[in-house]
């Protein structure tokens, strides 16, 4: 009888010992999200990744890009995205007003093509 109660309590007891690991896996979890984050923190002058909304075509977001004052740089890996050079900062703004969702540095997935990489059709 008092085999079964240790077993009991040692089986309730395990749950309780993981819990005890959820803030830090929260803490660690929170960390790496903000220096992921850090990292497409946009420059406020200077090349920057344009994003506009989904199915926005290149044509589209360059003409806006440059109606906002900014000179196209490159294309990225998605026609919705554009590296573009932001002269003051005043830009960001501008560009935002004439649809763009946000700005993010240029770099991973906003990185602009080299003349190397092919762009295909999604």
């Amino acid at each position: 009888m008092m085999e079964n109660r240790s077993q009991a309590n040692a089986v309730i007891k395990r749950p309780v010992r993981t819990a005890a690991f959820m803030p830090a896996l929260a803490m660690a979890a929170l960390t790496a999200a903000g220096g992921l984050a850090a990292q497409y923190i946009p420059p406020t002058t200077g090349q920057m990744a344009v994003v506009f909304p989904p199915f926005t075509d290149e044509l589209t977001a360059w003409q806006r890009v440059t109606d906002a004052g900014g000179q196209i740089v490159a294309p990225s890996h998605l026609s919705n995205i554009v590296v573009a050079y932001a002269p003051d900062t005043g830009f960001a703004g501008r560009v935002r007003s004439t649809g763009a969702l946000f700005t993010l540095a240029a770099t991973g997935l906003c990185q602009p093509l080299s003349r190397n990489d092919k762009k295909e059709p999604l």
